[in-house]
């Protein structure tokens, strides 16, 4: 079992970023105070485009993320998310352990979504 997943639906939100979050499943042996005891990569794809964004834990049982600025947009609808989880251990020789996992969540639009709107059809002006 995974020591985390994604919560569905993810949302759009009005600047074009996406927000994620789920479940952190570890053992709180497993996680360190004082720093972010969890941070996250992920990488949401949609057809052939790839969005990328991190997150973190502070030590609660969820994590949440968005994605970096700037990227092509996802549009609302069925999303494949990946994600790496990367712990901080502090015990007598510190260091890190990574754990992976993937979902299909969906995703919705919050507000006004930056999301293209569809192609006009034939007769309509743009």
């Amino acid at each position: 079992m995974a020591a985390s997943q994604f919560n569905s639906p993810a949302r759009q939100l009005e600047n074009g970023q996406i927000e994620v979050s789920g479940p952190q499943l570890l053992e709180p042996s497993q996680l360190a105070s004082g720093i972010p005891t969890v941070e996250y990569r992920f990488l949401l794809v949609q057809g052939g485009v790839v969005v990328r964004g991190s997150g973190a834990n502070w030590g609660s049982g969820m994590w949440t993320g968005r994605t970096d600025e700037g990227q092509e947009p996802l549009r609302k609808g069925p999303v494949k998310a990946v994600a790496l989880g990367i712990i901080t251990l502090m015990e007598e020789h510190p260091g890190f352990t990574t754990f992976s996992w993937e979902d299909q969540i969906e995703l919705e639009d919050e507000g006004t979504s930056s999301t293209a709107p569809p192609p006009a059809g034939p007769g309509t002006s743009s």
